[in-house]
């Protein structure tokens, strides 16, 4: 289909290690401005809202976690969410066989576990299927560049 570039704040991102939890796959949150979230939400793709924990007190935030640690987020990302575009890329095909990661470029080797709020550019390609239980889109990561 298309092939995409787009441009923003990269979130909960899994470019050079596939997250491994439920499905193995590649993933990148890209937060975009909210005309081009509009656009990929209006085509069907999917729309993940990052709200960070609601809680005013480290008390109150240290007894949401299971284990008792502490989880870092900054105090204008508990207060404010914000939406973003889910781009995977699956690790094995449905036969078996194995998909190439996507290509990562970065100057500087201490960026590369990418870190909540980088600034990246995504090539990404646009997909669709139609199957027995409807129409379902997506974009498959092909590559992410720290800018």
């Amino acid at each position: 289909m298309n092939r995409l570039i787009l441009e923003g704040e990269a979130y909960w991102s899994c470019v050079t290690e596939p997250n491994m939890v439920f499905e193995p796959c590649y993933s990148i949150n890209l937060v975009m401005d909210t005309n081009s979230l509009k656009l990929f939400e209006e085509k069907g793709h999917n729309i993940r809202c990052l709200k960070g924990v609601q809680s005013n007190t480290v008390k109150e935030h240290k007894r949401k976690t299971k284990n008792g640690t502490y989880i870092t987020i900054k105090e204008h990302e508990r207060r404010t969410a914000k939406k973003s575009l889910v781009i995977k890329r699956r690790v094995r095909q449905e036969k078996g066989m194995i998909i190439n990661p996507p290509i990562f470029l970065c100057s500087d080797i201490n960026k590369a576990p990418l870190k909540n709020g980088t600034k990246v550019k995504v090539a990404c390609k646009e997909w669709q299927h139609t199957g027995d239980y409807g129409t379902f889109t997506g974009l498959d990561l092909e590559a992410v560049q720290v800018v």
